[in-house]
């Protein structure tokens, strides 16, 4: 029944060390592996946001100017971005200017928001949404 009261005490000190260090390795591992993906999504959303501030800034002339094809060639930049499926520009009417699409499949945009209920930047499950309003 207690198997563990015929073992020499060399025995069960090392037991007790390699129970411990092994907690300790889960716990660490564990620990690790929070803190490396809340600072991977905190990374890749600040990309994001830099992306769409670059974006809105150099697209605020060709949106006045209804220059969709250069405002299409400024999003087909995004390519670069593995992590970026779709992406829209929109217009100071709120009607999509341009777009991007990585997927086959055809996106809907949302409308864009009033200002005063705009978020700069949200995280919803595996997807991002970054708004930023360019300086007209």
């Amino acid at each position: 029944m207690r198997w563990y009261h015929n073992l020499s005490i060399p025995i069960k000190l090392r037991a007790i060390v390699m129970i411990t260090c092994g907690v300790a390795l889960m716990v660490a591992a564990v620990l690790f592996t929070l803190y490396d993906r809340a600072t991977f999504l905190r990374e890749k959303t600040q990309d994001l946001i830099a992306s769409a501030k670059m974006i809105g800034s150099n697209s605020a002339g060709r949106a006045e100017f209804s220059r969709h094809k250069a405002g299409r060639e400024l999003l087909n930049a995004l390519q670069a971005k593995q992590h970026v499926v779709n992406a829209c520009i929109y217009d100071s009417d709120g009607t999509v200017f341009a777009k991007y699409s990585r997927s086959p499949h055809p996106c809907r945009f949302p409308p864009p928001l009033l200002p005063e209920k705009m978020e700069p930047e949200s995280l919803r499950g595996t997807w991002s949404c970054s708004r930023h309003r360019p300086a007209w």
